[in-house]
């Protein structure tokens, strides 16, 4: 049909999906929150692809994608398929050609996925580890201003108080503080030299991210409880090999 995805499209496509929000409480006299992880689910995930046409056939591609639920799109760069539906045409604009981004949904994300144990890559131990697992074990690297990201001090839960007007200021309940739970965020680079490499590395480090109860996140010696939120690939390109620096955030309960 003479469309074509753009290369920038692979960072949205590949994206780990976010996770169904847990149930939850904060208890007042407690520490963090107490979450329900005994079984936790990805969520549906939202892919916004570009796409450039030099032939003028887009109203043919978009018929194509509305004669079906879901379409199957096949990715050989990356030895890849993908069912996705289609939702929605984001933007359009007319030069020589055509460039237009389209929104789709993919709505089982990891929809006949089998654990693969990651290769093994040529990266040194980074500090940081998940459930006593070394990133570097993923081929992964810890970029920087990850490591001062997850120091960064607690807020306080909000504590009861009483502001009347025959008060001077307020009067507050003189209980122990309590940490609120916050979100950190992993700033990590992955680089394979081959596609099935990246692909076996990049989603066995989801499905370790998922599984149930809380994760061990491991920071220089220090551990924090927490569990995988969502996450958006910042670069990723291919060529000379597969780079792919993306964003893990986590919530420390």
């Amino acid at each position: 049909m003479g469309v074509y995805l753009m290369e920038d499209s692979y960072a949205s496509l590949l994206s780990y999906p976010p996770l169904k929000e847990p149930l939850q409480n904060s208890w007042a006299e407690e520490d963090g929150l107490e979450v329900d992880l005994s079984a936790p689910k990805l969520d549906v995930a939202i892919r916004k692809l570009h796409f450039i046409s030099l032939s003028g056939r887009i109203d043919e591609f978009i018929a194509t994608l509305l004669s079906t639920t879901k379409s199957e799109f096949m990715f050989p760069d990356l030895g890849l398929n993908i069912t996705l539906r289609y939702m929605d045409c984001e933007s359009f604009e007319l030069y020589s050609g055509a460039v237009f981004t389209l929104t789709f949904s993919q709505d089982v994300p990891i929809d006949g996925y089998t654990y693969t144990s990651p290769y093994w890559l040529k990266v040194g131990s980074q500090g940081v580890s998940i459930d006593g697992v070394d990133l570097s074990s993923y081929g992964i690297q810890v970029l920087e201003n990850t490591l001062s990201n997850t120091r960064k001090a607690p807020a306080a839960k909000e504590v009861t108080l009483i502001n009347s007007l025959s008060l001077h200021g307020q009067k507050v309940d003189e209980t122990k503080l309590r940490r609120k739970a916050r979100e950190v965020t992993l700033h990590l680079f992955l680089r394979c030299e081959y596609d099935y490499q990246f692909l076996t590395n990049y989603h066995a480090f989801l499905h370790d991210l998922i599984l149930p109860k809380e994760r061990d996140l491991g920071v220089d010696g220090r551990i924090y409880k927490c569990y995988y939120k969502r996450s958006e690939i910042r670069h990723f390109t291919l060529g000379n090999g597969v780079w792919c620096e993306f964003d893990v955030v986590f919530c420390l309960t």
